[in-house]
């Protein structure tokens, strides 16, 4: 148990890391102007929705109350850059719940429609520990931090709301604040973005490849993770879905449950595999199951992303490949492709 712990602090660890490095990079770029930002054709709700759904679960951790109001004026496809304008709503999102022991946040959208401009506003509210005024400006600056005591309980690197900021200028945009210390606070992102052209809108094209919709009626999905947070997570996503998940913590609980369910004639359909876990990894725990004849297709799941870890992967006997974190889009996408069908074909139970 200690040693499953300290390799979940070490993963966590390592994450937060990845994620600071990115965000420095991608500040760096902005700052230096080699940051392109290629609007395209997307729907604001579906952007917005896949934004809330992974912020669901940092929420519903801390058992803070989400409202959620989109507007149905944001179905209407616009011209924007959907990674960098989702990675603004995120950060603001993280910064709401982060900075909330209790009580609730709140995200309401909608967008203006003028001639020839798409007014996007994005209202993030929460009832967290609040900022001071004289603070509300220095907050967006790279390496701030509010109120260092609480900053320190909290965590945080004061990236997040500089680079938010940055992005959002780069696409047009502005970010206000309205807080007051020990009420809370209310964040408001605002972008000018143009109409898609409607050969390009119908049907919301640029929306639907990013989040398919997939049946998964009776599949039953075995997610192997020593960490916590990635289990959850990963059940979060099938929670939309009919697929009945189980989960294994190393290698070798995998192959154990695995074998009972052929046993039990009630075998497992997919199989999402960690590679790196303690016990049993999931490079040697894949291997093992080959040899006995098992071919249940397995997904490696893996922070790793150098060249050669992919081969490596498939070498062990795994059928796909995806890197940490995964989006709901990505793994949807290689459950239908290891399935093998659509939403409109449901897979029968096996």
């Amino acid at each position: 148990p200690e040693r499953q712990r300290l390799a979940g602090s070490i993963q966590e660890s390592a994450a937060q890391l990845t994620s600071l490095i990115e965000t420095m990079l991608d500040i760096s770029a902005i700052e230096s102007g080699e940051l392109s930002i290629t609007p395209t054709p997307a729907c604001v709700r579906d952007i917005l929705e896949r934004c809330v759904s992974d912020a669901r679960v940092a929420s519903e951790a801390k058992k803070l109350d989400f409202e959620v109001n989109i507007d149905d004026s944001c179905d209407t496809p616009v011209l924007i850059e959907p990674k960098r304008f989702a990675q603004v709503v995120c950060k603001l999102l993280d910064n709401a719940i982060k900075f909330t022991p209790q009580g609730r946040i709140s995200l309401d959208a909608s967008i203006a429609h003028g001639e020839g401009t798409e007014h996007i506003e994005i209202r993030i509210s929460d009832t967290g520990i609040g900022i001071k005024p004289e603070e509300h400006k220095l907050i967006f600056n790279s390496f701030h931090q509010t109120q260092n005591n609480l900053t320190r309980e909290f965590g945080g690197s004061g990236l997040g709301l500089a680079f938010a900021m940055h992005i959002t200028r780069a696409m047009n945009g502005d970010i206000s604040v309205d807080s007051t210390p020990g009420e809370g606070s209310t964040f408001t992102l605002t972008i000018d973005a143009k109409p898609a052209p409607m050969h390009k809108a119908e049907p919301s094209q640029a929306s639907k490849p990013a989040e398919p919709t997939v049946s998964l009626t009776n599949a039953r999905i075995l997610i192997v993770d020593d960490s916590k947070d990635n289990r959850v997570l990963l059940q979060h996503y099938f929670k939309s879905t009919d697929a009945q998940t189980d989960f294994a913590l190393d290698g070798q609980q995998a192959i154990e449950r695995i074998r009972k369910g052929i046993q039990d004639q009630t075998p497992f359909d997919l199989v999402l595999m960690d590679m790196q876990m303690p016990v049993l990894d999931g490079y040697a725990s894949t291997q093992q199951l080959r040899a006995m004849g098992i071919d249940v297709p397995i997904v490696a799941l893996t922070a790793h992303a150098l060249e050669g870890d992919r081969e490596q992967c498939l070498a062990a006997g795994c059928n796909e490949y995806l890197t940490k974190p995964v989006s709901r889009a990505s793994l949807f996408k290689i459950c239908e492709l290891m399935l093998g069908h659509t939403a409109d074909q449901p897979r029968q139970a096996a």
